[in-house]
């Protein structure tokens, strides 16, 4: 008894007792009777008992089952005339419904009810007692979990007669006995809800998970799982009616159920989930990302807390994935998914396939695979998750709740199936299948809008078979149905209006008799500005309402689609992430778009789009260097305000972290991120309020955009099927097209193709490579220089070519006849490039006239960093690793030092070991002219990882960019691939080039691919020869003459007959 007394005790205080002396003392009791002594009955059921309390307590199963050993002993030992037998049954019955909620088996659920049945038979049933009273609540419970399992309906008629006569006895029970009842009546009356939708079930469970609380003392530990029943009623209510006051009650009750348990108690890894589940339910349906991060993380603290086999941890898996799952949605992190998928495999394996969270979870598993399939679009996720369904669906017979999730979301998995293989047969089995979900619903049942929705999809589809105007009209009921019955809040309203306006738009003259079809754009307008839908949801809609549009009508959803591009991308922290998440996003949609305004008439509003729908991460950085001298003088605590913020959001872009320590996880880091930027966008929107500021970061527009021009004209050429054009931008006039009618898309692409192979394979076709020069000139070049020759433009003046698409891996600057004397485009025009009119029209702004930029800035500065010695080769990426150039030494690096010395006076050198990263980094930075004479690599899968290699290590892009050269004016990047186009991205011109002119390099010569070590000293004697060619007379030296002397440079080349491929890798960015 001494050892009873210390559990109970313990118990009562909410302490974990002392497993090695409550335990050990009854183990010795047990042995002190003789068998048959009527007290070993008593104290085998009271150590069943501690071992029961110590598995909730630690949630070791090895208790659960020696508690139901010792309890199945108790029983049998005990006549079944002896009155304390039914308590005995009672707490066996206990202790096998927990192993059923915790470790499944229908066979474990059966004996407790049959256990509950048999200690109700050995009561009086002639007056009922507060015991049988308790006894009828919890074998209430067990039928509803017993229809839950099986879906049995009447296990839960019955369930639902135990509890009315539960109620007709309450009065008779102990308040502390009576709060378990009214916490049994709460959680049958949500399962009756939940079979046959009537609401006054969720409000009469409601009022009983109220008066439970009610009955339990502050400091009682039971209040806590009884305060956590009533969220999830609270919630349910909430899914049902979308009342958010009982979603913030729900989460409310969660938070403080958890702070009753202490951490590492299994019942506080319930409250956290409860409330992980909770704020996962806010985000789902108030759009809401901070409550998702704190899902994410409370889950996160409750799989630290357990050991991996511990049940509380493997339930938590659940949750962290459907957080992770969720997230994937909004940020579209492929990671993201792939732990989510991690999650459910991981709890899949350690669950028995009876239990219905086992159901649940392969949902969840199924639905994160469809989402990996239009993500990478691999078909062996679609047949793996067909598969698990249909096994899944032999657990669930007729009946079964879960049935209906089964059957539907097995359908939306066929039909993704039709949409990449086709087959009539697929998709009429997806419609059969949602036909028997819907069939299995009640009315008004909550998932019966989700069935709806994606059989109207399927009707929509087959009524491309079938011809059928029935089915059409039933998918346009099926989406109008949602969107009328759904709150207008919520999240899921975007894509159901984004189908139904899809609908009428694709099927005006078969619907225009049934409905009005002519909302369909402005259901559009309100799926692309729904408040809470998230920002993928919103552009995909977006997308959806461009290609059902045509002509002029358009343009304004264009400049739509670019904005929630651009916000889109700015949810994730870092450029690197920014990219591949832009990876997922339609490509070459601003020459789309500027193709049609073309076609409109409306050549300045292409230009607009051009510049705004290319080089996002370039733009999206540029934002946080915005120079504020005029906002400084006027209001200097805003400029500084944006300026400190600005350097916090840059930091994050090229992957510093914000938070104190880098340990801190990913979801910290991801809310520091969101919180700057929210405090970013505030100061941005003060700024607008200010006076003359109105414009402040907006998308440029052509009369800023034009100022590229004031040196020398901009040539922008873009390429599309419908038709290819070039556009001269001048200073003072109008932009003037130029119609390229005999420019190829597929020939421009296709050549693009070849010409990479060409160069990088180091496998020349001269004689293809001359052949695409020649169709450059002749579909290009040539009608645009027919066109400046018209306007004006001297032979020799400079011009600027900024080219979209696959076009921005072609040499334009040398194409030509290359025929005889026959002049070229290098022979006529100075050819730069830039990449946006922006970047240019920026440089042409703040540039000074030679004689005050020579007296604003000094003489020219030059850092020499020359690598001649071979490359251990530790740092290469595997890539570069397997071609021959980066593992030569390069001799005539030093040749090429030496030559640069005796032109320049005072050159800097870091030399070999003396070009360690550190060394390189610092010198740039004291240095306003850099020349690099090194390997320089591109990196095809990481471009932001494309790298000049030093003696120690790689200097990458991303290094480079997190520098601020304010004084910076000319590099030469005597490198392979320093100006090399991204193959896959190539509109967002990320290249080592591109990098130093972003940190205030105006002025930058590269190269296309790996450039032919030789020519190194040729180029850089005649680029300096001719840039120094004032300095002993006293003149100055101007960064602007390096397009010239580049120019002249390749000249020389030319006149040593130096092969083709070798001359045109040599390109310049900038002024």
């Amino acid at each position: 008894m001494l050892a009873y007394e210390v559990y109970s005790r313990t118990r009562r205080n909410g302490h974990a007792y002392d497993p090695q002396g409550v335990i050990p003392n009854f183990l010795r009791a047990l042995y002190i009777p003789l068998p048959g002594h009527p007290l070993r009955a008593l104290t085998m059921d009271r150590l069943a008992v501690c071992l029961k309390t110590q598995y909730v307590t630690y949630g070791d199963p090895v208790n659960l089952k020696e508690a139901i050993i010792y309890a199945e002993g108790a029983s049998s030992l005990c006549p079944k005339h002896l009155p304390i037998r039914p308590f005995l049954l009672e707490r066996l019955a206990n202790s096998l419904l927990i192993w059923f909620n915790e470790q499944g088996g229908t066979e474990r659920l059966v004996k407790a009810v049959s256990y509950y049945r048999e200690a109700l038979e050995g009561r009086p049933s002639a007056n009922p007692s507060s015991e049988s009273t308790v006894t009828m609540s919890w074998l209430g419970v067990c039928l509803q979990a017993l229809y839950r399992q099986s879906g049995t309906v009447q296990h839960l008629e019955e369930a639902m007669q135990w509890l009315r006569a539960t109620q007709q006895s309450l009065p008779l029970v102990e308040p502390q006995e009576r709060a378990w009842v009214f916490n049994n009546l709460s959680t049958c009356l949500e399962a009756g809800y939940l079979q046959e939708n009537k609401i006054d079930y969720l409000d009469k469970a409601i009022y009983c998970a109220r008066e439970a609380i009610s009955l339990v003392d502050p400091d009682d530990m039971d209040r806590a799982g009884l305060i956590n029943n009533l969220a999830m009623v609270l919630n349910a209510r909430y899914c049902q009616l979308g009342e958010t006051e009982n979603l913030e009650e729900a989460i409310r009750c969660s938070r403080e159920a958890a702070r009753i348990y202490p951490v590492g108690h299994p019942m506080w890894s319930s409250a956290l989930v409860t409330q992980s589940k909770l704020l996962l339910t806010w985000s789902e349906w108030q759009g809401g990302v901070e409550e998702l991060e704190d899902a994410i993380k409370q889950v996160r603290d409750v799989l630290s807390a357990f050991p991996s086999t511990c049940l509380q941890r493997i339930y938590a898996l659940t949750m962290l994935g459907d957080c992770l799952q969720r997230r994937f949605r909004h940020y579209w992190d492929a990671q993201d998914l792939e732990d989510a998928i991690q999650c459910y495999m991981e709890e899949l394996l350690q669950l028995q396939p009876d239990i219905p969270h086992y159901v649940l979870t392969v949902l969840q598993f199924c639905d994160a695979l469809s989402l990996r399939y239009t993500l990478l679009h691999n078909c062996s996720d679609l047949d793996m998750a067909d598969k698990v369904l249909r096994e899944a669906l032999l657990l669930c017979p007729e009946g079964h709740r879960l049935r209906i999730n089964l059957l539907n979301t097995l359908a939306n998995c066929l039909l993704s199936k039709y949409l990449r293989r086709g087959g009539l047969q697929t998709l009429q089995e997806a419609i059969k299948s949602h036909r028997k979900a819907l069939s299995c619903c009640s009315q008004g049942d909550s998932i019966m809008q989700n069935v709806l929705i994606d059989l109207s999809r399927c009707l929509v589809a087959q009524y491309e078979h079938s011809g059928d105007v029935r089915d059409l009209k039933e998918g346009v009921e099926g989406f109008q149905e949602f969107i009328h019955t759904i709150p207008s809040s919520h999240p899921t309203q975007v894509p159901a209006l984004a189908h139904l306006a899809l609908t009428f738009a694709e099927h005006t003259d078969e619907l225009k008799a049934f409905y009005d079809v002519t909302e369909s754009s402005a259901l559009f307008k309100k799926a692309c500005e729904h408040p809470t839908g998230n920002l993928r949801d919103r552009l995909d809609a977006a997308g959806m309402w461009l290609g059902a549009l045509v002509g002029s009508s358009t343009l304004p959803v264009y400049e739509q689609f670019f904005k929630l591009v651009d916000q889109y991308l700015l949810l994730r922290p870092s450029v690197t992430s920014r990219y591949q998440l832009l990876q997922s996003l339609p490509h070459e949609t601003a020459l789309i778009a500027a193709a049609t305004a073309i076609g409109c008439g409306q050549v300045t509003t292409a230009v607009e789009f051009l510049e705004q729908g290319r080089t996002f991460l370039w733009s999206q950085m540029n934002r946080y260097r915005t120079p504020l001298d005029k906002l400084q003088r006027t209001h200097p605590e805003l400029a500084r305000e944006f300026t400190r913020l600005s350097q916090l959001l840059e930091n994050s872009a090229v992957s510093k972290f914000l938070t104190d320590s880098p340990q801190l996880s990913a979801e910290a880091e991801a809310r520091k991120y969101r919180n700057i930027a929210e405090d970013w966008s505030t100061v941005v929107d003060e700024i607008r309020q200010v006076k003359g500021f109105d414009a402040f970061l907006r998308s440029p527009e052509y009369s800023s955009l034009r100022l590229a021009s004031r040196n020398g004209p901009v040539i922008i050429v873009n390429i599309r099927v419908v038709r290819c054009d070039a556009i001269i931008i001048r200073e003072e006039d109008d932009p003037v097209l130029v119609p390229l009618p005999e420019a190829d898309r597929s020939n421009i692409c296709d050549n693009a193709e070849k010409f990479n192979k060409s160069v990088k394979a180091g496998i020349i076709n001269r004689s293809q490579i001359i052949g695409i020069l020649r169709e450059l000139w002749n579909e290009i070049a040539l009608p645009v220089v027919r066109k400046l020759e018209e306007l004006n433009v001297a032979h020799g003046s400079r011009i600027w070519w900024c080219l979209t698409s696959a076009l921005a891996m072609l040499p334009i600057h040398a194409a030509g006849p290359h025929l005889g004397k026959k002049p070229n485009l290098c022979d006529i025009y100075i050819s730069s490039y830039t990449p946006t009119l922006s970047t240019l029209a920026e440089l042409n702004q703040e540039a000074l006239p030679p004689a005050e930029e020579q007296q604003s800035h000094g003489d020219p500065c030059l850092l020499v960093v020359a690598q001649p010695k071979t490359s251990k080769g530790n740092h290469l990426p595997p890539m570069e690793k397997e071609l021959s150039i980066t593992q030569k030494s390069l001799p005539c690096a030093e040749k090429e030092l030496s030559i640069i010395e005796q032109q320049v006076p005072g050159v800097s050198v870091l030399l070999d070991e003396g070009g360690t990263y550190e060394k390189v980094l610092a010198g740039i930075k004291t240095h306003n002219w850099v020349h690099f004479a090194c390997h320089g690599s591109q990196d095809l899968k990481e471009p932001f990882a494309s790298c000049f290699h030093l003696h120690d290590k790689p200097l990458t892009l991303l290094n480079i960019v997190e520098a601020r050269l304010p004084d910076a004016q000319f590099a030469f990047l005597s490198a392979c691939h320093g100006a090399a186009a991204d193959v896959i991205r190539p509109d967002e011109t990320i290249h080592l080039a591109a990098a130093l002119q972003f940190i205030g390099f105006r002025s930058v010569i590269g190269t296309m691919y790996a450039m032919g070590d030789i020519d190194g000293p040729v180029v850089a004697e005649e680029v300096y020869k001719h840039m120094y060619r004032h300095k002993e007379k006293g003149g100055s030296v101007n960064y602007r003459d390096a397009a010239e002397a580049l120019s002249i440079a390749v000249k020389k080349l030319r006149e040593k007959k130096v092969p083709v491929e070798r001359w045109i890798n040599f390109v310049h960015f900038g002024a």
